[in-house]
């Protein structure tokens, strides 16, 4: 029987490409953001529909894991560009008024 390519490569000391490729399907960090945003979404607002500028507002005065989880997300602008996501402690010319 002739060893597989997985079997021949971690006996070499080499990682098993199949276990490489599920962690990088498993590591997706888009993925992460809209979870934690959905989170903390549904922690302040349940069921209830709200529009994103009350989410803004209700983030910026007294929810800071939602205010935290918004600035963590890519926003796309008026004029269409996506704006990148700002981070923990991104520089304060990049945030909008009132952030």
């Amino acid at each position: 029987m002739t060893p597989s390519v997985d079997a021949s490569s971690m006996s070499s000391g080499h990682p098993d490409p199949a276990t490489a490729l599920l962690d990088q399907v498993h590591h997706d960090p888009d993925g992460d953001s809209l979870s934690g945003l959905m989170t903390e979404w549904y922690a302040a607002f349940g069921s209830v529909a709200t529009t994103v500028r009350k989410a803004v507002k209700t983030a910026t005065s007294n929810r800071p894991n939602l205010h935290d989880a918004i600035r963590e997300f890519p926003v796309e602008e008026r004029s269409g560009g996506i704006k990148p996501p700002m981070g923990p402690a991104g520089p304060s010319q990049s945030r909008p008024h009132g952030w």
